[in-house]
């Protein structure tokens, strides 16, 4: 909280440890407290941004908290350790899709259908989570980064072709 100095219970629920019990029994008067200490001596409040929350992706954050705060696994949630967690659920995905044909990777089995669902759902949580320890709207981010996209691939160059973008750069 000394890091963070969480202005509103919003902010608070993004501390590590903190949950719904917590808020209850101590979350008005911390914030009472922390506000009045920056008041009284000047400081400018560090708050983290607030990803996801009070969006569309705000329920599944929360579960996701709900489930790792009951197991006590915040402690393993670190930036690096989701991100090694990311790399595996997407290596996992993968590998369901290695020895198949282009045609067959669009028309999945029973089985394979489900065990994609599955990989693509753990993939998902976990750029989630990761998003919302570090502070990133990961929507905001996409449309930031296609936006960018838009500048490196213009359509009259790039169109129809599957070239690096430093290709495009060359030909201006």
């Amino acid at each position: 909280m000394a890091e963070i100095l969480p202005k509103t219970k919003e902010a608070f629920f993004t501390i590590h440890g903190i949950g719904p019990i917590k808020w209850e029994k101590y979350g008005q008067l911390f914030l009472e407290t922390i506000i009045r200490y920056c008041d009284e001596n000047k400081i400018e409040q560090k708050e983290k941004p607030i990803a996801i929350q009070g969006g569309q992706l705000e329920p599944l954050l929360e579960k996701l908290r709900d489930f790792f705060h009951r197991r006590n696994w915040g402690k393993f949630h670190s930036p690096k350790n989701l991100v090694m967690d990311l790399t595996s659920e997407i290596g996992e995905l993968a590998d369901l899709f290695r020895w198949l044909t282009e045609e067959q990777s669009y028309h999945l089995d029973a089985k394979t259908f489900e065990e994609v669902r599955d990989e693509i759902g753990d993939v998902f949580k976990s750029l989630v989570y990761l998003s919302y320890k570090l502070g990133i709207d990961p929507i905001e981010a996409s449309n930031n980064k296609l936006n960018k996209m838009e500048q490196k691939y213009p359509v009259a160059a790039s169109y129809g072709k599957n070239l690096k973008y430093t290709h495009y750069l060359q030909d201006q």
